[in-house]
């Protein structure tokens, strides 16, 4: 259910850009090339798929006007998990090649989260029954705003993303909302404030909070966005779009590394053999 796009006059050569590839840009230009211009073979995580499986639980939840309760969202849930693990195991049947969370094995973490699967989900109801006199989601028109596909202009770069929720308060004000379902602490609002610019730019009203509902605890993380200004957005669109354009990925190894799904291909920490097949790849399709 896209939100009404901008009148916008972008030149013809511009792309569509995402709040995605500008942070997988900038926590790793090597990762960003392999799986953006090279299109390396990526590793499956059973992370992606609880995350794909929660999401669509709680749209489906907020879609149908929360008629469900909480085991019938956190069975379908599970049922989703199942299945997109499934497709993954036709491009992987290994599991000791796919990643995981710490030093489990694949088929062990694969079955840990389904379990998590289904709890988040469920927690997700409670949480929102919890506190349905304090905010629901915002109706537009007759569609509560889930999903919500937007298309903002920021420096001249067409900006495409989708916001999980926009809540709305019973004091009136409006919030962005985006669902987490991994175990790291939100510590960036950078997300947050491009979907408050988005809903500003289509419904006139710019939210000066959003918060990140994390799966986890159960519980929001809210997170103020007055210091993204759209001055600011528009400058790091433009400089990342042009960084792209002229192929500056910088490598960035660290942490992060460990839980890469195409470090096998890195220039830096990757497998020799594996890695020179992709090292001259730099123009993105």
């Amino acid at each position: 259910m896209p939100l009404a796009e901008t009148t916008l006059e972008v030149p013809r050569y511009r792309q569509r850009r995402s709040v995605s590839q500008l942070t997988g840009f900038v926590r790793c230009g090597e990762a960003y090339r392999l799986e953006k211009a090279a299109r390396a073979p990526a590793r499956p995580a059973a992370w992606f798929m609880m995350g794909t499986a929660v999401h669509g639980a709680i749209e489906h939840y907020e879609l149908n006007h929360r008629a469900a309760s909480a085991d019938e969202i956190g069975q379908l849930a599970v049922l989703e998990y199942d299945q997109l693990i499934d497709d993954a195991m036709e491009r992987e049947p290994n599991p000791a090649r796919w990643l995981t969370g710490g030093n489990k094995k694949g088929e062990n973490d694969i079955r840990d989260r389904r379990i998590r699967t289904g709890e988040y989900a469920e927690a997700y109801v409670r949480f929102a029954e919890a506190h349905s006199e304090e905010w629901r989601i915002l109706q537009l028109g007759d569609q509560p705003a889930v999903e919500l596909e937007f298309t903002v202009d920021f420096g001249g770069v067409q900006v495409l993303g989708y916001i999980d929720q926009v809540r709305h308060y019973r004091d009136g004000r409006i919030e962005p909302v985006d669902i987490k379902t991994g175990s790291r602490k939100q510590d960036s609002s950078f997300q947050l404030a491009i979907y408050a610019h988005a809903i500003n730019a289509n419904l006139g009203v710019l939210p000066i909070v959003g918060s990140f509902w994390e799966a986890k605890h159960e519980a929001d993380s809210t997170m103020p966005l007055g210091g993204w200004s759209k001055e600011l957005l528009d400058d790091m669109f433009s400089r990342f779009d042009q960084a792209e354009r002229q192929a500056l990925y910088v490598p960035n190894p660290g942490d992060a590394c460990r839980t890469c799904p195409v470090a096998d291909y890195c220039r830096v920490n990757g497998v020799p053999d594996l890695a020179s097949e992709y090292a001259g790849t730099f123009e993105r399709v």
